[in-house]
């Protein structure tokens, strides 16, 4: 597989990228950024995506995955991250893509915290298209609580002794990271209900969770004049441990397979 790292963006603030050629004799000129969740999830992740990006560079389409500022091999210590940097990442990420190569489209594929992200990244630009958002953060708070629950489930199996305040100045550790006061503060205030433009033209939501929020994130998008649709697909969570316990999530190929399929259908 022919794919080329290197860094972008300020000098000062670098970001680490991987760009992955067409490699189909039907190549298009759509750009695909990738976005990442974030922590555990990030690392537990990062195989399911790696898959994604070959599989779409297969299908004919250029494709960007990249690290957040503070996060993998890009600038920054982890502490340093933000919602709002991380949304400007992904437009600088989206910028280098389309500076480089003639592209006519752009599309994002976001997981977990990614797929809110590139939510809100679209609504910072007018030139994104599509956006396949997989299993989306739809409502920050309750993802919090979700955090510090797996957080205190991972420290009654642990030698650790359990705290009730897991604060450690001005951040809090969760599952080996931290999540500063103004971090939790952007997290709390994430709900993609409430979004009042479109982010893109057209989303399609694919999701191993058949929750609520799901579909009514689908109609509220709907109401904004984005065209969207949505699949349920049961398969293995890509940002949970497997069983064997080497931290690494399992590869859900059919939703691999769901993604591909849909933006081959929109683009080719």
């Amino acid at each position: 597989m022919t794919m080329e790292p290197f860094y972008f963006g300020k000098p000062t603030k670098s970001l680490f990228g991987i760009y992955y050629p067409p490699r189909s004799r039907t190549s298009c000129h759509v750009g695909i950024t990738l976005c990442y969740p974030m922590g555990q999830e990030y690392i537990r992740s990062h195989r399911s995506l790696v898959r994604l990006a070959e599989f779409l560079s297969s299908a004919g389409f250029h494709v960007l995955r990249f690290d957040y500022y503070g996060c993998g091999d890009s600038w920054g210590d982890c502490h340093q991250g933000s919602i709002r940097r991380w949304i400007d990442d992904i437009s600088t990420a989206v910028n280098e893509l389309s500076s480089g190569y003639d592209l006519e489209k752009v599309c994002l594929v976001g997981l977990r915290l990614g797929a809110a992200l590139a939510m809100m990244a679209g609504i910072s630009r007018s030139d994104i298209d599509s956006i396949v958002i997989w299993d989306p953060i739809i409502d920050g708070a309750i993802y919090l609580n979700e955090l510090m629950r797996l957080h205190n489930e991972w420290l009654r199996g642990s030698f650790a002794k359990t705290q009730l305040d897991h604060k450690h100045g001005d951040h809090y550790e969760v599952l080996g990271f931290p999540i500063t006061d103004s971090m939790r503060e952007e997290l709390a205030n994430i709900n993609l209900l409430t979004l009042e433009r479109k982010p893109a033209n057209s989303v399609f939501i694919v999701t191993s969770n058949e929750v609520t929020q799901n579909k009514l994130l689908g109609e509220h998008l709907e109401s904004i004049s984005a065209k969207s649709s949505y699949e349920y697909i049961p398969a293995s969570k890509a940002w949970i441990k497997n069983r064997d316990g080497n931290g690494k999530g399992l590869v859900p190929i059919s939703i691999l397979r769901s993604i591909i399929t849909w933006i081959s259908k929109v683009y080719q």
